[in-house]
């Protein structure tokens, strides 16, 4: 995918790269992403650390807001998806490594963190 983004302020573009691998067929699928998003401008990636006002702001590094501005992202994510009940129920769970460059307001970071999640469908 390909994507441009141009606002009143700012461009951003990004591009992602995804795949997955059937380690038990229609059951486990190992996946892969690969994000990378950029700005011309200081600040217009805009990047979100899980939900706001929930606790679960946990990919995001301590003391951080909800959001981060940056001028540049790199993410990639490994994880494994599991489909139960052919696809009306997928489960999955994986490892997301983040590096912003350009931050506004502070230094460079890397991040880690952990998603899990579910979708029904019926």
């Amino acid at each position: 995918d390909f994507l441009l983004a141009e606002g009143d302020d700012q461009t951003a573009w990004g591009v992602t790269a995804a795949g997955g691998y059937w380690l038990v067929e229609d059951a486990v699928r190992l996946v892969g992403r690969y994000h990378y998003a950029n700005s011309r401008e200081d600040g217009g990636v805009l990047v979100g650390w899980g939900v706001p006002g929930t606790g679960t702001d946990a990919l995001g590094p301590f003391g951080s807001p909800a959001s981060t501005s940056a001028s540049e992202l790199h993410s990639i994510y490994g994880g494994l998806n599991f489909h139960v009940f052919e696809d009306n129920l997928l489960l999955g769970t994986g490892l997301e490594y983040r590096n912003l460059s350009g931050v506004v307001g502070r230094s460079d970071f890397d991040s880690w963190g952990w998603n899990t999640w579910a979708l029904f469908a019926f």
